[in-house]
């Protein structure tokens, strides 16, 4: 669920995977890991992407909606 919660939170930040990684300190393709379920953050890395995010580390591990889904920028 991480994965979904972190892209939803990078969009609605106007985020590149690449600014976020920046900003967190990991690299861009760690972030294509975390958001498609591959890897899964480590809890130091978990809190820096949510304060990247700002939002709570609850946010990004809370269960959402998994029929949730992106098209090019807008949420259905």
């Amino acid at each position: 669920m991480i994965g979904k919660n972190l892209k939803y939170y990078r969009l609605q930040n106007n985020m590149t995977k690449k600014k976020i990684a920046e900003k967190a300190g990991i690299s861009s393709m760690a972030v294509t890991h975390y958001e498609s379920n591959e890897r899964m953050p480590e809890p130091a890395i978990l809190k820096k992407l949510a304060q990247v995010l700002s939002v709570s580390v609850m946010d990004l591990t809370a269960s959402r909606n998994e029929n949730l889904q992106f098209y090019h920028g807008a949420f259905r």
